[in-house]
């Protein structure tokens, strides 16, 4: 069974987009078919952050790894 990831997955329109955050296969394409959603991100100010815990917590509890990009907005978050 191929390796599961949680990741950004980009909608919303030009100029002004909108990221789900999802767990899928780290071979499938980042618009491809997810597995579960687990909360979205929007990056325009005020910049929202919703996250599922209890979901977030069960993928990484089986072996989920966060994607880097999405590590790093998680830590500049936090940070900030």
């Amino acid at each position: 069974m191929s390796k599961k990831i949680i990741r950004l997955r980009r909608k919303g329109v030009r100029y002004s987009p909108i990221y789900d955050i999802v767990v899928t296969y780290q071979k499938k394409r980042a618009k491809g078919p997810f597995i579960e959603k687990l909360g979205f991100f929007n990056p325009k100010p005020p910049k929202i952050l919703f996250i599922n815990n209890q979901k977030m917590g069960f993928w990484l509890n089986k072996g989920a790894k966060l994607h880097s990009t999405l590590r790093k907005y998680l830590i500049n978050l936090v940070a900030n």
